[in-house]
């Protein structure tokens, strides 16, 4: 029973584990992604504002 238990937390652990990684994967693909889309008006807008 002990062994049981053992082997289904640490199923639960890993799986915990791979949730959170590819969580965080498809957060810094997204943020890459909207940065890529986004960053030549953000460098327009910057270079336009500073001589102001």
């Amino acid at each position: 029973m002990k062994t049981a238990m053992m082997i289904t937390f640490m199923f639960l652990v890993l799986f915990l584990l791979a949730l959170l990684t590819f969580t965080i994967i498809t957060v810094i693909r997204k943020a890459e992604f909207e940065e890529a889309l986004v960053s030549p008006g953000k460098e327009d807008g910057t270079q336009k504002e500073r001589p102001r």
